[in-house]
């Protein structure tokens, strides 16, 4: 029995100064992990994932719609590709990121984080007491502090007060925004032993 043929095998001698191919190796070098990432809508390796997501995550604060790292801040595939599956955000409230609490309308910009640019503007004159003409703003009179029991994933109940807000829907909106686990959320009473 003759020994099987080697792995790569010319048919013609190399010609004077040509390249020698090498032989192939046993020892394969191992493909990279690669996957289809959706919501970069493109094919990665798993190594560039976690990278893309370390430096979404590093920022000082959250990369901007129009920005190709938005997509990565807060993404539970990337979390995992970088080992840190205890960072990935409750979606939900990752969801929430990007609606102004007040007027519920999707914004692009959030001023401190909490409020879009014309609810920012309306929440400034009502701490003013008045609009730019002198008169009294209709905020001034709505605006309150808002109590509310918010009970979270693991049943412990917490009392938080949100002040100033319109509504306590925007109240709500402002803590689920900042949820790590699904939460609920109801009227806060005061506890009987205290009264």
């Amino acid at each position: 029995m003759s020994a099987p043929p080697p792995p790569f095998r010319t048919t013609a001698a190399p010609a004077a100064g040509a390249i020698a191919r090498p032989a192939a190796t046993a020892a394969v070098m191992a493909a990279p992990a690669i996957f289809r990432c959706e919501r970069q809508r493109a094919t990665l390796t798993t190594t560039s994932c976690a990278r893309m997501w370390r430096a979404a995550q590093e920022r000082a604060a959250p990369p901007q719609p129009w920005e190709s790292l938005a997509h990565c801040h807060g993404c539970p595939i990337g979390a995992r590709h970088a080992g840190r599956p205890d960072l990935i955000l409750f979606a939900p409230a990752t969801a929430l990121r990007l609606i102004c609490p007040r007027c519920t309308r999707q914004a692009t910009r959030l001023i401190r984080g909490r409020l879009c640019i014309s609810c920012y503007n309306r929440d400034l004159e009502a701490r003013k007491g008045r609009n730019a003409k002198g008169s009294r703003l209709r905020l001034c009179a709505v605006l309150h502090a808002a109590e509310l029991a918010v009970i979270e994933g693991n049943g412990a109940v917490r009392h938080v007060r949100q002040a100033p807000v319109v509504s306590l829907a925007e109240a709500m909106l402002m803590i689920a925004r900042a949820a790590k686990a699904p939460v609920a959320f109801g009227r806060a009473v005061a506890d009987a032993a205290a009264v």
